[in-house]
């Protein structure tokens, strides 16, 4: 055998790569489109079935030669020998199986070339050679965009056809030119068939990954639930999301992006069999429609399955890639009669898993459609209060250490809902964040902590800096730097009198887009702290690289520090850490005697607490404002009044 290439087949791209180089070696050699593609579709077959099997799976291609006549051979390696008689009989001239090393089995199948005529040379071999060695996912994907022109093309040339064909009905005057305007609008009928046909599939089905979409998607579920409720029928509807798949595109693209759900799309669909459905949505989401199964169980093992397979590794442009998915399992005829119910209860049970910390799976319940409508009540509720400005501010003071002073406050969010209660932070703000409405809510608290800020300086207050939280959405703005600046502009309050805070998620993904902001927002003055430091992701490389003034310890921390060893090591190494880098150190939550002698023993440089004041509202802020000033002016004038001997010792201080 006279041999070409060998290929490992270690990925579905081998697959894929090792199909259409034995299609275009076929057609080089002069088989029919039909035996080409059949050739190739069954080199496909036994690739990937080699491919399950395990690793050191391989196909080499070369040319033969037995009884006078050339023949193409290929040699399959594997874990075992995946052909059967009747695939050799269906396609093949000749197959036997082969004895390798290394404990793996191995088959040759030999293809009678078409043409008696043909003769390899030594040029055709180097030319095959190189083609096989060269031939790459550029190269496929051209080969793609070439049919797709040529697609193009077809249709143009249909409606050139169309045209000349009324051009010759008008001008048909004898019967030569009516049998010549006939043939033409046959032949122009039949590409117009095809392109019919090709606009059906464009459809029905989603053009980046080949599943069926959400049309056609619907139909298929609708017919099934018809069978179904004749025959007694069970059958369950998927939805499933792909996890953190946004962090795909931001790194290395929508291209690649996309590669990555047709490599999904190829698990999803080995996981399901030749019955049911995999189609997909849109973006990242999925949906899958298990047909006639035996009970619910049946649906919850392929969840498992999808999830064991989705949660192997992607190698998607250079990097490898961990992605989960979260899954929700609807039931026909218990959770739903119709496709648009049970993609809705679906949908539902995958919004749970996801509150419950994703990468798993979830029946419906009853009890779901009670906590999503409870979901868009609230979200209903919150879009109103953003609207009609019902949110409100309370500022907490925080202290010097050292001198008991309030030098700086910071601007918590209060939601007055039913009545004079509050509503917890932890139950809107994140509905927030997910919906969108942080950053409109996170603008309204920008400009009104600034105003609030401004005027009471205008009324006489000495200048305090005011501390206002920044959400991640709120970052991934590319205008947020802009903003500020523009707000700041508008309320007349000078940059070194707001301080921003940011956790630490926020510089997870977008560490060099946060320095730049960060470092302009500096620059015009603006103090850059870091809020519950030591609960997130940020690496002290990443710290070093930020322009960060202050550094806020969690109250986890602060509130343990009396207690708990290993919060007081915490709190005194982050003090030690941030004063090395010549940062400030506010502790937050702090609530006793002690612990604030415990921050004054290790020189934390602020904090605050309910030991002092809990967040009050503008007014009762303001007067404790006064209260302060009036307390300081007073002191000043005993002071005064006292002989200079005892002011130098210090009696009032």
């Amino acid at each position: 055998m006279i041999e070409l290439a060998t290929l490992p087949i270690n990925s579905t791209a081998a697959i894929t790569g090792a199909r259409n180089r034995v299609r275009f070696l076929a057609e080089d050699l002069e088989f029919d489109v039909f035996a080409a593609t059949r050739l190739a579709a069954m080199t496909s077959n036994l690739c990937r079935t080699l491919y399950h099997q395990g690793d050191e799976a391989s196909i080499t291609i070369g040319i033969g030669k037995s009884q006078q006549a050339f023949n193409l051979q290929m040699v399959f390696s594997g874990q075992r020998n995946p052909l059967t008689s009747n695939d050799a009989g269906k396609l093949f001239d000749r197959a036997y199986p082969l004895e390798l090393k290394n404990g793996l089995e191995g088959f040759a199948v030999v293809k009678r070339i078409p043409s008696r005529d043909f003769d390899p040379s030594e040029r055709f071999i180097v030319d095959q050679r190189e083609r096989l060695v060269r031939l790459s996912k550029a190269e496929l994907l051209e080969e793609v965009q070439q049919r797709n022109d040529e697609l193009t093309a077809l249709l143009d040339e249909v409606k050139l056809h169309a045209e000349r064909e009324k051009e010759l009905a008008a001008a048909a005057a004898v019967a030569e030119v009516e049998r010549r305007e006939a043939r033409e609008l046959e032949k122009a009928y039949r590409k117009l068939a095809k392109a019919h046909e090709h606009e059906q599939r464009l459809a029905n089905y989603d053009a980046i990954t080949g599943l069926p979409n959400r049309t056609c998607f619907e139909d298929r579920v609708t017919q099934a639930i018809e069978r179904a409720e004749r025959e007694q029928q069970t059958l369950a509807v998927m939805f499933l999301d792909l996890d953190h798949f946004k962090n795909v595109n931001d790194t290395v693209g929508h291209a690649e992006g996309d590669q990555l759900l047709r490599e999904v799309s190829e698990r999803l669909l080995g996981c399901v069999r030749k019955s049911d459905t995999v189609a997909r949505l849109g973006g990242d989401e999925f949906t899958l429609a298990l047909m006639n199964i035996a009970h619910p169980e049946v649906a919850a093992e392929v969840a498992r399955n999808i999830l064991t397979s989705i949660a192997q590794p992607f190698l998607v442009g250079g990097r490898e890639f961990y992605i989960g998915s979260s899954i929700g399992i609807a039931v026909y005829p218990d959770d739903g009669h119709t496709v648009d119910l049970l993609l809705r209860n679906a949908d539902t049970a995958m919004y749970e898993v996801k509150k419950l910390g994703r990468n798993n799976h979830q029946f419906y319940s009853a009890d779901m459609n009670a906590q999503a409508k409870a979901r868009l009540d609230l979200e209903n509720s919150l879009r109103k209060a953003v609207k009609h400005e019902q949110l409100s501010l309370h500022y907490q003071p925080q202290i010097d250490c050292s001198t008991g002073k309030i030098v700086s406050m910071e601007a918590l969010l209060r939601w007055p809902h039913e009545g004079n209660h509050f509503m917890p932070l932890e139950q809107f703000i994140p509905l927030a964040e997910e919906t969108g409405l942080i950053v409109d809510i996170g603008h309204w608290v920008l400009r009104e902590a600034c105003s609030q800020n401004k005027a009471w300086q205008e009324a006489g207050y000495a200048p305090i800096p005011v501390a206002v939280n920044l959400s991640m959405r709120q970052f991934e703005q590319s205008d947020l730097a802009d903003d500020i600046m523009q707000i700041l502009e508008e309320t007349g309050l000078e940059p070194r009198w707001l301080e921003l805070e940011l956790t630490e998620g926020v510089f997870l993904h977008h560490v060099e887009s946060a320095r730049a902001m960060l470092t302009s927002l500096k620059q015009a003055g603006v103090i850059i702290s870091i809020d519950d430091f030591g609960t997130g992701y940020s690496s002290l490389s990443q710290l070093r690289r930020l322009p960060i003034d202050t550094i806020k310890v969690d109250c986890a921390f602060s509130q343990g520090v009396i207690d708990d060893p290993d919060d007081a090591a915490i709190v005194s190494s982050i003090i030690v850490l941030a004063h090395n880098l010549n940062l400030k150190v506010i502790a937050e939550g702090v609530e006793t005697e002690a612990q604030l002698e415990f921050l004054r023993e290790n020189g934390c440089d602020l904090w605050q607490g309910f030991l002092f004041s809990k967040a009050l509202p503008a007014d009762q802020f303001e007067a404790l404002l006064r209260e302060r000033l009036l307390s300081r002016s007073k002191a000043q004038s005993a002071a005064e009044k006292l002989p200079s001997t005892q002011r130098q010792a210090g009696v009032v201080g």
